[in-house]
């Protein structure tokens, strides 16, 4: 989903690409970004993929995230991939499969 930011706090927390909060009556939640939404570009720029538990790739990709959110300009567009629903059928996709 594509998100248009204004001025003012994004409303939002990450734990590397990973929304784990979102304010009540932030702009975040207005947009309707949700906990569990994965950022995957900011203002154009694609966020990198990290490899689940890979530490050093993990580091680099927050402090281009940080970066990145502290640097665009606004309004400015951030896109997340909403998570898929886990199926009945035993096993659920891996992040990243679609």
């Amino acid at each position: 989903k594509n998100c248009e930011f204004g001025d003012g706090p994004l409303g939002f927390s990450l734990e590397g690409a990973l929304v784990v909060d979102v304010e009540v009556g932030s702009q975040a939640e207005q947009l309707g970004v949700e906990v569990g939404d994965r950022l995957v570009e900011i203002a154009g720029y694609t966020v990198p993929p990290c490899d689940s538990g890979d530490l050093t790739q993990e580091e680099a990709a927050n402090k281009k995230i940080r970066k990145w959110l502290k640097e665009m300009p606004r309004p400015s567009r951030l896109t997340f991939r909403i998570p898929k629903p886990a199926t009945g059928g035993g096993g659920a996709l891996a992040e990243g499969d679609e």
